[in-house]
């Protein structure tokens, strides 16, 4: 059966096993039904910290992705290729993927070069690409070719612009590389400067293979140093630099070094990390972050500070995944691998082989229709969608350098999309809110650095969903916007800002503080539900300026976000959510985004989009839960589909195994991997179900789902509690009673186990109160219990009967002050004794269970018996000892381990409760077996103690009136039986048939033995020619049994003989025999009865009889399971 069962588990495990890896193969290896895209980049060489940024950002998406099944249930493949920024590699790349014919799409090259280069490959064979860096307006000159982003001539015009509009400098230096990149936006740089007044006083190109590269680079340093010296207006000139992130960290060095203090404007290609850390290896920025980089503006096409909570959220997953921060080439490659994954989505894509080239054309045809903001992929970088050349029309954002970080510019430029919306453009112009840019309206927005320092939240309530925050707001800012003029959205009562706690103007920057308490509004923030969690947020915007003239930025600096140490970790740390009100912060993040509000037809703002306003909208949001232990969330969302998988296959097979090839003795495992599995099921399948159903459903049905999961959290362990009951309680009862459970008494325990998962369910779900319920539900179960509370404590006491097993089934008992007797049932109401008058006695169980109890039969059905022998004490106490203990030995039913003993009392009264003064008391104690036979064992132990007193002469004396003292005692016919060996023989049946002369004969020639305890006298399958008579002592006569083990069969007393079998028949020894005490042997030799018995026919037939009958009973007792071995 073991082996069948444990064949049957391997092959259920090889089957689990191939299942799982088939599943893991789908999901996670490529298989013809999976969805291929390349990604193509520097992932080796000079540009690799950029190229491993956009590619972690790809995989972030396309792993979210995965996790959710897919496109349509196909997992997305990424292919990574690796260019090096290299144009020749660029080209040989392209070819490979062509080659391989898998990909349905490309998201790369970071270099313009590379992807100029490229794209005449894939517009060849007609494969999309989308490059999330490559900024160069040929790059989209093919119509497969889109940009993520804005292209070089929109960035050049945009930096001219604001080197002369916001900044005011007239004159301006350039430093460019000689790749397509860089010379063609230093081109466009100085056109547009020229265009609008800017003098270009210097200008140099080097070449990015140079060997020399770091000497061309120091003389280019050089030659702008003599440039200064000769130019009286050289304090206005900005220098621009348009190269790559390695050759820019060289020259900000070399002029760092030789005390440049001109303000340096950079394209997006140093706003990255690869430059702002390039310089950590020098001792200068080691003593002070941003030694060279503080001041250099950057145009970049997302700042965090800026960006909405979807970016916000990206660097919150990013920074967990990666323990580390993200740039914008990171949020750029994630959104690539969106745009992408979104086109092969809705264009219907099959993924099969054969209609490679026809999936194809459908991403690109896809991709070329997303022409406006409705139409747009929303993503963390904003709005994606393509205009007619094939670029991402997204604002230019504008950053500065501060201590190693890009943070907001005080003014950014945004372009008026439609100058209908300003009702008087030229008073708009007058008063600074809209600049003339490049034959472009702009609006000038500033920048506001803002800061929240919560102190504390107290006077939380759930149920009003409001709350008190205690807290800090701070602004920093250039110009005379009063950014103080704001309103709390989300504010109970209205929230004035007064005096500011502190004020300050440190070079042109303003900073203002102040200390703010009020009550708030609870999961205000839109979107910002989740079940048994609420957002504790503060929302707030400019009372008059729109989102075109003032922007709420995060003060990523004044706030200390640049740190590792995350923004919940800091709230928790700070204690800011009392611990007695028994919520915990879960998260913590800042985001601004727009507040949408109608112009109410004001004609200042009435314009063809409908004249909304909008404001930006600076919030900070608290997430808080329960602070209660829960098991939700403990599987990585990244296992729960591999973890619901392979735990239902495991509950399947169990529950089967349990059902048909279950042994007993693996129940309790069966049950634990079962309770395991079930609980995995419960845990992975609530995440799979919920992300599944999240976008497909409303958030009360989402209420919903979880409600009934809570409801299973409590029914499904009640379920397994109560198959814990069937498996190790009432099976163990029944397997000891081996009596069946009431079917009352289980359905009592299970509804009394599915009564308390109600009233959990009721109180912990849906929030109700108990009282009315137990008050009711107690006085319905006090009456039932009053009706049958004898019959319930009998049952319950049989079963703890059942449990405790202090008696069994056949033990010999006696319990409290009842007759003794042999247990004959255990029902669930009383305990039934069969007494030795063979009588039943039923015993309620309640009684039984709360009384003494004396169990002969337990742990074993050994016992000992106690004899009290009254001896006269003339006798010498040792002899006397000595022939008591050979009467207990001689007893067959008297164990020999443990052995018996003999104790001499003395003439004490009160030694036993049977012991005398007028007599020398002996207590002899013995071990026998089956408690049932006692009266048997007592007979038997009397008789051979009153034989071998009687054989040495000595007399049970009891209590008489005449007792007799100091006199001479006389010799009686034992004594003559001792010393005569012709009265021994005439008492041994054997001889009884033996004339007189014969006895006599044979007496004279008997030879006599005195044997020490545990000597040898004569040895199985020897040959022996005696007959040996026990005079004092006791053998025992022992043989071997199949198993080869010695085992006593028999024991010989005083007056009985053995060794005849050997004598009459001639055979060897039947048996060993050995002296189990002290002894004293008569040995009556063969030839010496020779003479006399063998004309004697009557004489052989009645040997014949004994003989016949001695061995019938020594071979039974050989069969037996005899407990005495040597």
């Amino acid at each position: 059966m073991i082996k069948s069962t444990i064949k049957y588990l391997l092959i259920i495990g090889t089957i689990c096993l191939i299942s799982y890896i088939w599943y893991d193969y789908n999901r996670f290896v490529s298989t013809d039904e999976s969805l291929h895209i390349a990604m193509v980049g520097p992932i080796s060489g000079s540009g690799a910290i950029k190229g491993r940024a956009v590619l972690k950002g790809i995989n972030l998406y396309i792993d979210e992705l995965n996790q959710k099944d897919g496109i349509d249930g196909k997992k997305v493949v990424l292919t990574v290729f690796d260019d090096q920024n290299d144009k020749v590699q660029a080209l040989e790349k392209a070819k490979e993927i062509v080659k391989q014919n898998k990909a349905i799409a490309i998201i790369g090259h970071w270099y313009s070069s590379c992807s100029i280069n490229a794209g005449t490959v894939y517009k060849e064979n007609g494969i999309p690409a989308l490059t999330p860096g490559a900024t160069n307006i040929k790059v989209t000159d093919s119509e497969w070719y889109f940009r993520a982003l804005f292209n070089d001539k929109s960035q050049g015009r945009f930096l001219a612009n604001y080197a002369n509009k916001v900044l005011k400098h007239k004159t301006a230096a350039i430093i460019h590389e000689d790749l397509a990149y860089g010379s063609y936006l230093a081109d466009i740089f100085e056109k547009t400067a020229k265009e609008i007044g800017i003098k270009i006083i210097f200008k140099e190109e080097f070449k990015t293979k140079s060997e020399n590269l770091d000497d061309s680079l120091k003389q280019i340093v050089k030659n702008l140093h003599k440039k200064k010296r000769r130019r009286k207006d050289w304090r206005n000139c900005i220098i621009f630099m348009s190269t790559h992130a390695t050759e820019g960290i060289k020259l900000v060095k070399y002029m760092r070094d030789m005390k440049f203090e001109n303000p340096i404007i950079v394209p997006d290609s140093l706003a990255s990390k690869q430059f702002s850390q390039g310089f950590d290896m020098y001792p200068e920025e080691k003593a002070s972050p941003g030694y060279y980089t503080d001041g250099i503006y950057a145009t970049s096409p997302l700042i965090f500070d800026t960006a909405n909570e979807k970016a916000q959220l990206f660097k919150d997953r990013y920074r967990e995944k990666y323990n580390e921060e993200p740039d914008w080439i990171s949020a750029f490659g994630y959104d690539a691998a969106m745009i992408i994954c979104e086109a092969i989505k809705k264009s219907g894509v099959t993924g099969k082989a054969d209609l490679l080239k026809e999936d194809r054309k459908r991403v690109r045809d896809y991709m070329a229709s997303l022409t406006n903001p409705n139409e747009a992929i929303v993503g963390v970088t904003g709005f994606n969608y393509f205009d007619e050349k094939g670029d991402c029309p997204k604002p230019i954002s504008i950053g500065v350098y501060k201590f190693q970080n890009s943070i907001s510019a005080l003014t950014q430029l945004k372009t008026v999309p439609n100058i209908n919306e300003i009702s008087n453009i030229d008073s708009a112009v007058a008063s600074g809110r809209v600049l003339h840019v490049d034959n472009n309206y702009m609006y000038k927005t500033n920048v506001v650095y803002t800061g929240i320092e919560v102190v504390e939240i107290t006077e939380l309530d759930i149920h009003k969903l409001t709350f008190n925050m205690d807290f800090y707001l701070w602004f920093r800012f250039k110009g005379n916007i009063k950014p103080e003029n704001i309103k709390f959205l989300n504010a109970i009562t209205p929230i004035r800002l007064n005096k500011p706690v502190s004020e300050k103007i440190i070079d042109g920057i303003n900073y203002r503080a102040y200390h703010i308490t009020g009550m708030f509004k609870a999961d205000y923030l839109p979107g910002s539900y989740a079940f048994r969690q609420h957002v504790l947020s503060l929302s707030f915007r400019h009372q008059e300026l729109t989102r075109n003239n003032l922007i709420y930025v995060i003060d990523v600096l004044g706030m200390g976000l640049t740190h590792s140490q995350s923004l919940t970790n800091k709230m928790v740390q700070a204690k800011i959510l009392s611990p007695t009100l028994n919520w915990g912060i879960n998260n913590v993040w800042f985001f601004q985004d727009i507040e949408s509000k109608t112009a109410l037809g004001s004609p200042e703002y009435l314009d063809p989009s409908g004249g909304s306003l909008k404001y930006s909208r600076f919030n900070l949001g608290i997430r808080i839960k329960k602070s209660e232990f829960s098991l939700r969330g403990i599987i990585p969302r990244s296992m729960v589909y591999e973890v619901t998988f392979i735990s239902i296959a495991f509950l399947i097979i169990f529950a089967l195994i349990a059902k048909n090839y279950t042994s007993k003795k693996y129940d309790s495992y069966i049950w634990f991997i079962y309770t395991f599995f079930a609980l995995m099921v419960i845990l992975s399948s609530e995440i799979v179900l919920f992300d599944w159903l999240v976008e497909k459903t409303s958030s009360y049905n989402l209420r919903l789902i979880i409600m009934t999961f809570d409801v299973l959290w409590w029914l499904i362990p009640a379920y397994l509690l109560n198959l814990a009951a069937e498996r190790f309680l009432w099976m163990p009862i029944e397997e000891r009673s081996g009596r069946s459970i009431p079917k009352n008494v289980r359905r009592i325990v299970a509804g009394a186990i599915y009564t308390l998962a109600f009233f959990g369910i009721v109180a912990f779900v849906f929030n109700q109160k108990l009282t009315s319920l137990l008050a009711t539900s107690g006085m319905f179960a006090m009456i039932v219990g009053l009706a049958i509370q004898v019959n319930i404590s009998n049952v319950f006491a049989g079963i703890a009967i059942s449990m405790d097993r202090p008696f069994r089934t056949g033990d010999w008992v006696i319990i409290g002050g009842f007759e003794e007797g042999v247990v004959t049932d255990i029902t669930w109401r009383a305990t039934r004794l069969r007494t030795r008058n063979g009588c039943i006695l039923s015993i309620p169980n309640s009684e039984a269970s709360e009384t003494s109890i004396h169990n002969f039969s337990y742990p074993d059905d050994t016992y000992w018996q106690y004899f009290t022998v009254y001896v006269d004490p003339r006798h010498p106490p040792d002899r006397v000892k000595k022939i008591l203990l050979d009467a207990a030995l001689s007893v067959n039913a008297v164990l020999k381990e443990p052995l018996p003993t003999t104790r001499y009392l003395g003439l004490n009264e009160g030694m036993t409760k049977l012991s005398k003064p007028w007599a020398a008391n002996y207590l002899i104690s013995v071990c026998v077996r089956n408690y049932g036979d006692k009266f048997i064992h007592n007979e038997a132990v009397w008789t051979r103690v009153f034989e071998h007193l009687n054989n040495e002469g000595i007399e049970l004396i009891m209590e008489r009136k005449d007792i007799q003292i100091n006199q001479k005692i006389p010799i009686t016919q034992t004594e003559e039986f001792l010393h005569n060996p012709a009265e021994m023989l005439v008492k041994l049946d054997l001889f009884q048939s033996i004339i007189f002369e014969a006895r006599s004969y044979i007496s004279h020639r008997i030879i006599t033995h005195e044997l020490k305890a545990g000597e040898t006298i004569t040895r199985e399958g020897k040959p022996s020619i005696s007959l040996f008579v026990v005079v004092e002592g006791v053998v025992g006569l022992w043989c071997e049994n199949e198993d080869g083990e010695m085992i006593e069969v028999d024991r010989v007393g005083v007056g009985s003989y053995f060794g005849e079998m050997s004598v009459f028949t001639g055979e060897h020894s039947y048996y060993t025999s050995i002296t189990a005490s002290k002894t004293k042997l008569y040995e009556i030799q063969k030839q010496d009865m020779r003479p006399f018995v063998e004309e004697r026919p009557d004489f052989w037939c009645f040997v014949a009889k004994i003989l016949a009958e001695k061995y019938i009973q020594r071979e039974s007792k050989k069969d037996k399971d005899f407990p005495d071995k040597v």
